[in-house]
């Protein structure tokens, strides 16, 4: 399957407590703010908050659904807003510029607004 400029590829997902407490102990990131609500209460979210890497997973997984096997190149991603579990989350990928097995995309992952956003390069095989 040939991939333009302009296809967009999807991923969405609710962020349960549960995927919190398991990426926390796949990564090895013990961070009280993302795991203990009572420490979290006291900092400037007022709650726990997801892991970032976890959210730019779902930018991961919408690289995934692309057609052919998808090699990350680089990324670069701002975080503009927390997220906090129970959020439902969309990640798109749109195809920028396609100079044949090199692809530019923009990368965002929503709630309703932009809370990450930026670009990915990738290899497509």
């Amino acid at each position: 399957m040939t991939v333009r400029v302009d296809d967009q590829f999807f991923s969405s997902k609710r962020i349960a407590d549960d995927d919190v407490r398991l990426f926390a102990d796949i990564s090895g990131d013990h961070n009280p703010l993302h795991l203990d609500a009572e420490f979290a209460s006291t900092t400037m979210f007022k709650r726990r908050i997801v892991h970032g890497v976890l959210t730019v997973s779902l930018i991961s997984a919408a690289l995934a659904s692309m057609p052919g096997t998808i090699i990350l190149l680089n990324f670069s991603l701002s975080f503009e807003k927390p997220v906090y579990i129970n959020d439902d989350l969309t990640a798109k990928v749109t195809v920028r510029r396609d100079p044949g097995r090199q692809i530019h995309m923009v990368a965002k992952v929503t709630r309703g607004n932009d809370i990450v956003s930026g670009t990915v390069d990738v290899l497509r095989r």
